[in-house]
């Protein structure tokens, strides 16, 4: 990788916290902060160790994708107003209902583009999560159910798959991941790879699996390490 790219590294220990979660209860603050200091130590520039996402990480990269979607769409808000308050002036009537319509049209496609993650994410929500939605923050809910539960209150097996969407979000240049199968549904297994793939397309994954679903989802792109040692051993 060249010195200006960007990688993320999900070792297998990061399910150290089991199923229980850290963050809400008090007495395991001290661990929860070792375990921040220990990633940050393994992090080099862009090149950050994930140990265990922690809900003000997610938050973090959530929040910072909306603000970075609506300081993309104020200049097309922009530009559409100036649109309608010069065209409605000069134009004749039937010219700029058909450019309004236009126009209408190119805004709503380009808002579209730029909210895809956000889109994407509570699509994804809202079928691995069937009965609730996660809260970001009071203002930013993923998903449309009515029942809210606070991302840090999500246990460490429910944070593993949205975790990782998440934080594919931020458009690393490769991913690492060790064992991506822990805690996760065998469907959700089948499809972790192709979403993430779709929430980030330049960004290339590397995953270490004992898992079928993954496998046979991509039994062309297999790399087998018993045969490379035998080769190496030649």
């Amino acid at each position: 990788m060249t010195t200006g790219s960007s990688s993320l590294f999900f070792p297998t220990f990061r399910r150290m916290k089991g199923g229980f979660s850290l963050e809400t209860d008090k007495r395991n603050w001290a661990i929860m902060e070792g375990i921040k200091e220990f990633s940050q130590r393994m992090t080099y520039k862009g090149h950050r160790f994930i140990m265990s996402g922690n809900a003000e990480d997610l938050r973090n990269i959530v929040n910072g994708t909306s603000s970075d979607i609506r300081v993309k769409l104020q200049p097309i808000e922009e530009a559409f107003m100036q649109f309608v308050q010069t065209g409605a002036k000069g134009s004749i009537p039937s010219d700029f209902t058909t450019q309004l319509k236009q126009r209408i049209e190119e805004k709503e496609h380009q808002e579209a583009a730029y909210k895809r993650p956000l889109a994407q994410l509570s699509n994804l929500a809202e079928e691995y999560f069937l009965e609730k939605s996660i809260e970001i923050t009071s203002d930013l809910v993923i998903g449309t159910h009515p029942t809210r539960v606070k991302i840090g209150d999500l246990s460490a097996g429910e944070k593993n798959f949205p975790g990782f969407v998440v934080y594919a979000m931020s458009k690393p240049d490769a991913v690492f991941i060790d064992e991506p199968e822990l805690g996760l549904h065998a469907d959700w297994q089948r499809r972790l790879i192709g979403v993430l793939h779709d929430i980030s397309p330049n960004t290339q994954c590397f995953i270490v699996t004992h898992a079928s679903p993954i496998r046979a989802a991509y039994p062309d792109k297999q790399i087998f390490l018993e045969d490379r040692i035998e080769d190496y051993a030649a």
